[in-house]
């Protein structure tokens, strides 16, 4: 047979229960949110690499001294 102190029990657990799952829905929320900045921010410097080494590659070209070009054998375009 049920009492009122099972009842009671029961209800006190259920109302502590509801306030830690409403605070991991905030935290897990908070997580989703700072893991989306992080990617971000890491595509972004990989961006900022990638254009910078693309840049000094064009400069490389651009100067005349082609650091670049090492293949030499059938590929041999100087004169």
């Amino acid at each position: 047979m049920i009492t009122i102190s099972d009842i009671r029990f029961v209800s006190v657990h259920q109302g502590t229960f509801n306030q830690w799952s409403r605070r991991c829905n905030k935290l897990r929320k908070h997580l989703v949110y700072v893991s989306y900045f992080y990617l971000l921010y890491v595509i972004t410097c990989g961006l900022k690499v990638a254009t910078q080494f693309a840049y000094r590659r064009t400069k490389w070209r651009s100067d005349g001294s082609d650091q670049t070009n090492h293949n030499f054998g059938i590929f041999d375009t100087r004169n």
